[in-house]
């Protein structure tokens, strides 16, 4: 293999520890968690926990210029989508059909914002996951009183926090340089028109659509367990240019494969109640935040660690959950691949004269 796509993930940079940063997302997840125990609904904690560690994620982020308008976005986003999912999916043509509007229009914003992309792409994510479980108006609309309740708890608790340093709600946290967005701000006329003058938005919209619903229909051929992982990965590694979707997948299997490895190997030493299964997925959300820039595999570890311990929560044996885990994220990253390579000859095999080898083409460079 060419020395320019051997993949680094043994790399730590240390510079992007931000223990901080996990320290002040954690107080809404431990509520969050402990309240679920004490009204007897530990499945609605940690949905609402779930929910509580992506609007965390969007403090990070800037829409509009504000990290709080990012969070508050991202609730709103997952609420409206886990409903619409969770309806959806009672009926799998519907569920093809919101799919591929959904990933269309979340890869079509990402050329044109990474953080209005990553933020429609949480939305997906609920979206995704609401269709495994469909159910009735009234037990969809409960579900997403919980989502909601978890990312509002999120964004409530880090303003606070934030008012309480001095941390203004744009720009990086003080407290952690670096953490914020890069990204001009734009408003959003201009990141509008940003994407509809360019090609590579409409391509790139429809190639996330069609993985999405070929990643759904694959999981209701093979009846995958949980398969929801399988689409949810696909989304999250592809990407405009194969370099970063062979980098980010390889990172992600080998990440997931540790975190499932430590998940089993947790589970046959603690034989782990609920008061150990909480006190475990605080310390891992408190990683996968804490590490989220210092090393991708360490990352993946982390987030794969803390979404099995939720599940487990919810009352899923962990023993069950964790090697499906792998299973649909190596599925879904090999899928992302395929679809950048079959999205790449189609596309320069339907124009005439243009380049017809992939070390040439603008795509597959970082």
């Amino acid at each position: 293999m060419p020395s320019r796509f051997k993949v680094e993930l043994a790399a730590i940079d240390w510079k992007q520890f931000y223990w901080q940063v996990g320290a002040r997302r954690m107080p809404a997840i431990i509520v969050l968690l402990v309240a679920g125990v004490c009204i007897h609904q530990p499945a609605a904690g940690a949905l609402a926990a779930g929910t509580a560690l992506s609007a965390g994620f969007a403090g990070a982020r800037h829409v509009d210029g504000s990290r709080v308008l990012a969070m508050a976005i991202t609730t709103f986003l997952m609420t409206a989508c886990a409903l619409g999912g969770t309806l959806a999916g009672n009926c799998f043509a519907m569920t093809i059909a919101s799919v591929v509007i959904g990933g269309f229009v979340c890869g079509f914003l990402a050329l044109a914002s990474e953080d209005l992309g990553w933020v429609a792409m949480q939305g997906i994510i609920a979206l995704l996951i609401g269709t495994y479980y469909p159910s009735s108006w009234g037990n969809a609309t409960e579900r997403a009183v919980f989502i909601f309740a978890g990312g509002a708890a999120q964004t409530l608790s880090i303003w606070f926090i934030w008012h309480l340093e001095g941390i203004s709600g744009s720009g990086p946290e003080t407290g952690a340089p670096g953490t914020g967005s890069d990204s001009k701000c734009e408003n959003w006329a201009e990141l509008f028109n940003k994407a509809i003058s360019s090609p590579i938005s409409v391509r790139f919209g429809l190639r996330v659509a069609i993985t999405l619903a070929l990643a759904v229909e694959m999981d209701h051929l093979l009846k995958l367990k949980n398969g929801y992982w399988l689409p949810m990965t696909a989304l999250i590694v592809l990407k405009p240019d194969f370099v970063r979707t062979y980098t980010g997948g390889i990172q992600r299997v080998v990440g997931t494969l540790a975190g499932v490895v430590f998940a089993s190997l947790m589970t046959a030493i603690l034989h782990p109640g609920i008061v150990i299964l909480i006190a475990l997925a605080v310390v891992a959300g408190w990683f996968t935040f804490s590490f989220q820039k210092v090393n991708p595999v360490m990352f993946s570890a982390a987030l794969t660690f803390y979404a099995v311990l939720l599940i487990a929560i919810a009352g899923s044996p962990e023993s069950t959950v964790t090697w499906h885990r792998f299973i649909n994220t190596f599925l879904g990253c090999a899928l992302a691949l395929v679809s950048h390579f079959v999205g790449f000859f189609i596309i320069h095999r339907s124009e005439p004269g243009s380049v017809k080898t992939p070390e040439k083409d603008p795509t597959f460079k970082s």
